[in-house]
């Protein structure tokens, strides 16, 4: 999702250049209002492309941090499957533990029978 508003931003930008490109005077004779009125809306222009750029800063900065997050989570995932995985074992362990020594409890009273 920030991928695709990055791209439509820096579409955006490359509008906004070319329309910037189109606001020169180029060998044209203006007078003072419009030379001020072309210099105001490049000025526009110009900003708007800051506004759109900063966007993308903002957006490309949320993006590592949500990348961030992610291997976070995914480390604490890990370590909580790990956890789960030695507790299973253990339990596993004890229940052999418990077993033989049930059979060794057995032999013991089968062998003070005889």
């Amino acid at each position: 999702m920030l991928h695709a508003e990055e791209e439509a931003i820096v579409e955006q930008i490359a509008g906004l250049k070319l329309l910037l490109d189109t606001l020169r005077a180029e060998n044209r004779q203006l007078s003072r209002e419009e030379i001020y009125s072309l210099l105001r809306r490049q000025s526009i222009v110009r900003r708007q492309i800051r506004d759109l750029q900063l966007q993308i800063t903002q957006i490309q900065e949320k993006r590592c941090e949500l990348e961030k997050k992610t291997q976070e989570f995914q480390e604490k995932s890990k370590y909580w499957l790990r956890k789960e995985g030695n507790y299973q074992r253990w339990i596993v362990r004890q229940k052999r533990f418990y077993i033989q020594r049930e059979i060794q409890q057995e032999e013991a009273e089968s062998e003070e029978i005889i």
